[in-house]
């Protein structure tokens, strides 16, 4: 049987937080001694029941990598799709310069040169979209009630749960930058007149007059719902893609039902606390993945602090991620950049 990042992090802690020795050699032999479970110390690989049985070996060493797994198997669903909806960047930098080009992206020429001869580089009218990095954080606190009473699976879930909220949050950020920066504040107005897929296509229309390559589609949670009502009869058995609740492609263009809100902004960011649409919830944005937004990542989601006691009766695991987002190509008739997303609302 396979177990869950969750589940093997419950056992780990089960075995070090036994009450003797004793019964930590049956927790090991009944969960860890057929198992060849690598663990690395010092850049050398150990097999997890010999450690387990060690004195002498921190139980936070061991902890430290079952803690990540299961911080990164809570925080798939969000991060899963995040470099599928924007152009991602790894940095060890605290702000991230993202070349445009000269102009927008479509908007220079490359010159002609005759053979043999070289053509000056003329870099006065390169353009930069800056990312600053941010840190979020999210802290499991662990009472030594928890501990004493063996809720180590719902430990293991809370440590999952802090690294959704971590993806949840670099999520909402990216999603307020597309529709904030990126995309125009007015565009196709759904009506009664005018269906949502006849306003997504003529926003792939606008996107391409502006010289980019529409290649997303990003929809409310009723946006998606009013979109596969419209193409229906897709709610039969047959039709996979919405039997499965997905959007499937539309004009050539890939849908994603983002459930996330986005988030607002003043001054700092507030996650989850913006809308996706007007009044009625309906939004989209029609956009090219690889120019509207940039998602910059200076340190993936992981944990600084396995165990630490942060005073007398508690334990701590917090989880964090650096990271930044901001538009690559907005609207700027000072520079003649013109946006690569525009907005549906509803």
């Amino acid at each position: 049987m396979t177990l869950t990042a969750q589940q093997n992090l419950a056992r780990t802690l089960q075995v070090i937080m036994a009450p003797n020795q004793s019964t930590k050699t049956e927790l090991i032999n009944k969960y860890f001694s057929r198992e060849d479970i690598p663990v690395m110390v010092d850049g050398t690989p150990m097999q997890k029941h010999e450690l387990l049985r060690s004195e002498t070996l921190d139980g936070a060493a061991i902890l430290r990598e079952d803690i990540v797994k299961a911080i990164n198997e809570g925080s798939q669903p969000a991060i899963a799709t995040l470099s599928d909806l924007y152009y991602v960047i790894n940095t060890q930098s605290n702000k991230v310069k993202i070349p445009k080009g000269n102009k927008n992206s479509f908007g220079s020429y490359a010159a002609i040169a005759a053979e043999g001869n070289g053509v000056t580089v003329d870099n006065n009218r390169i353009l930069y979209s800056e990312v600053d990095i941010i840190k979020a954080m999210s802290t499991v606190e662990v009472t030594r009630e928890m501990i004493q009473d063996a809720e180590f699976d719902i430990i293991a879930r809370e440590v999952a749960a802090s690294g959704a909220r971590i993806g949840n949050t670099m999520q909402s950020i990216a999603l307020y930058e597309l529709i904030t920066n990126a995309a125009e504040s007015s565009a196709e107005t759904v009506t009664s007149a005018k269906t949502l897929k006849e306003a997504i296509n003529m926003e792939i229309a606008k996107v391409q007059k502006n010289g980019y390559i529409p290649d997303r589609i990003v929809l409310s949670p009723k946006a998606g719902a009013w979109l596969r009502d419209e193409l229906s009869p897709g709610y039969y058995a047959g039709n996979d893609a919405m039997t499965l609740s997905r959007v499937p492609t539309l004009y050539g263009v890939r849908c994603e039902v983002v459930p996330i809100a986005p988030a607002t902004k003043s001054g700092t960011y507030t996650p989850g606390a913006g809308t996706f649409g007007s009044t009625n919830g309906i939004g989209a944005v029609v956009y090219a993945r690889d120019k509207a937004v940039g998602v910059a990542i200076r340190d993936a989601i992981g944990t600084e602090q396995p165990f630490k006691d942060v005073y007398k009766d508690l334990t701590a695991i917090t989880t964090t991620a650096r990271f930044g987002a901001g538009a690559i190509h907005k609207l700027d008739t000072d520079n003649g950049d013109v946006n690569a997303a525009v907005y549906i609302s509803y």
